[in-house]
């Protein structure tokens, strides 16, 4: 939720949000790269600390 609430703000503000990599692209990568998964999904945990600084980013955005 943090996460769109930040992304709705640089959206806003004429900024582009950060992404990553789509996970079956990056699954189909390692495995062409003859890597082995061991896991295919990582929690994604926010802290006090984070969800302040996202809200401090897109407060300060340019045109916000």
């Amino acid at each position: 939720m943090i996460g769109r609430l930040r992304d709705a703000c640089l959206l806003l503000a004429d900024e582009r949000p950060y992404r990553e990599y789509p996970l079956p692209w990056m699954l189909d990568q390692l495995t062409l790269a003859d890597f082995e998964v061991a896991a295919h999904r990582f929690p994604i945990r926010y802290g006090t600390r984070h969800v302040q600084r996202q809200i401090a980013r897109a407060s300060h955005a340019p045109g916000a």
